[in-house]
């Protein structure tokens, strides 16, 4: 069957799309009742109403199936998307825009160390247990101290990420203070980068870690890696 075409005529609003069966009764109502009769206009809002009442539920449901860690991250990287400068400047805009997409590239960093940590941690516990069938005492402890060096490595690793976003986003975007802004300005100075001034934001206390973590608790960053991994791989399993 040859398709429908629409010619778009001038100033002409681009044609409402709709499924097979709403637009065939739509086209069914226009022969009976005419194009612009009120009864095609009242069936298109009903079937409008429930398209974006679908596309609401859809949004409602993919944001449910985040975690609570994946929510706290989602809602710093909005606060370091609604940041505005004070007085607005082509150059400045630009500026503001590379630490807004910096941030999230340092956010995305610890989320994928975050990931390989875990990974290196479920390697050593199948080392072990693997390595126990060895007979030859000094095999078995070189094979887990191997597997146990590269999972301290990636801890390291780890706990630098998460200090370089965390040092990042607040001295780029949190309202500290006049005093303690000005002490910040001279800071960048000495870097010799631009500060730039902004409406800054109040994050929540501990930025994109839970207020339960201690930032300097080792074995805390560690916790936090391995149940933002597991949240990190439900969602994506719910969305598959």
């Amino acid at each position: 069957m040859m398709e429908r075409l629409e010619i778009q005529k001038p100033n002409q609003k681009t044609p409402r799309q709709f499924g097979k069966e709403d637009q065939e009764v739509i086209d069914e109502l226009r022969l009976k009742f005419g194009v612009g009769s009120k009864e095609v206009e009242d069936y298109i809002k009903v079937v409008e109403a429930e398209e974006s009442k679908k596309r609401i539920m859809s949004g409602t449901e993919k944001e449910n199936k985040k975690g609570k860690l994946l929510k706290q991250i989602e809602k710093v990287l909005q606060l370091v998307d609604s940041v505005e400068l004070i007085k607005t400047n082509k150059k400045v805009e630009k500026i503001l825009q590379q630490e807004k997409d910096k941030s999230k590239e340092l956010i995305e960093k610890s989320l994928k160390s975050a990931q390989a940590y875990t990974a290196r941690v479920e390697n050593l516990s199948q080392t072990t247990t693997l390595a126990k069938s060895i007979s030859d005492t000094k095999v078995y402890q070189e094979k887990v101290q191997s597997s146990d060096q590269r999972r301290r490595q990636a801890h390291e690793a780890l706990i630098s990420d998460i200090n370089i976003a965390l040092r990042y986003l607040n001295e780029h975007f949190v309202d500290y203070g006049d005093e303690i802004l000005g002490k910040l300005e001279e800071k960048f100075e000495e870097r010799n980068e631009e500060f730039i001034r902004i409406k800054r934001v109040r994050f929540p206390e501990n930025v994109f870690l839970p207020t339960t973590i201690n930032l300097k608790n080792r074995n805390d960053l560690a916790k936090w890696a391995v149940l933002v991994t597991e949240e990190l791989a439900k969602y994506r399993q719910a969305l598959s």
